[in-house]
Order: structure tokens, then sequence, then C-alpha cells
């Protein structure tokens, strides 16, 4: 799991990865920091969490009630076929680039939360390709390796 807290501008601030533990707590010196908004995101496999922080001059106030979880798409590849399914029922949209090893995009479709997606992977020759699924402002990476 990745925990970063960034300044609106995208500043780093803090980052950490935590390898064991669902149960995590520590606590964060934000004396030094400049006012203004920040975001704590949390990140792991399966989902991205951002959750707003404003830093004032003597506090730091969690707004736990604007707090975004997005459950990331899946992907699998089923013979010559890449299937995109979405995982909960919040998201309304994705979309869906895949690239091939030198950057250059093959697909972009926006799929919709009502159905699953599948591409047709049989006209791509063996190799590396890179899916990147795009949602309410994040983008997830996945890699993927085809022989045939």
């Amino acid at each position: 799991t990745d925990i970063t807290l960034k300044s609106g501008n995208g500043r780093v601030f803090y980052k950490e990865t935590v390898v064991d533990g669902s149960n995590y707590a520590k606590r964060l010196d934000m004396s030094e920091m400049p006012a203004g908004e920040y975001t704590l995101e949390v990140e792991n496999n399966s989902t991205f969490t951002a959750i707003p922080v404003i830093v004032e001059n003597t506090s730091a106030v969690i707004k736990n009630a604007d707090e975004v979880t997005i459950v990331k798409p899946t992907i699998s590849v089923v013979g010559d076929k890449l299937n995109v399914a979405f995982a909960d029922q919040v998201t309304k949209e994705i979309w869906v680039s895949i690239f091939d090893n030198d950057s250059n995009r093959l697909a972009y479709e926006k799929v919709s939360a009502d159905h699953l997606k599948r591409f047709d992977l049989s006209k791509l020759d063996n190799g590396q390709y890179t899916v990147m699924m795009s949602t309410e402002g994040k983008n997830f990476i996945q890699s993927l390796s085809l022989k045939k």
C-alpha cells in the first residue's frame, strides 16, 4: 500500500510504502507546511483513495466527507481477447488505451459501467503491451504480455 501526501500542485510532502498490515497509524508533523489544500492518497492493488486535507496556521483538517475511493478496473486475457471489467457499481465509465512497446496507441475506447468490454488481440504480434485505464482523473496502468 502506497501512502502519499501531496499539495494542490502535486508536490509530494510525504510518501511511504506499507508492506504488511491492514492496521496502520502514522502521526505527521505538519506544523512547518504552508497553509493550503493537500490530498492524502492511499493506493493498493485494488483501490485508490484520495482524502482532502486543509492545512491552516495551527491545524490540519481532514475532510472525510469529501473522500473519493475508486475501485480499480480489472483486466484479464482469455485466448486472444482482453476483458476489461468494473469492480464496483460507482464508477460510470473508463477510457481504455492499449499501447505497444514503442508507445504507439493501438486502441482507445470509452467503456461504460453497464457491461464488460472485450478487445480483440488476435491481430497483435507477440510482445509486451501496456493497458492504461483512466477514470475520474486517475490513470491505472498494467502490463500485458502476449505469447501465441
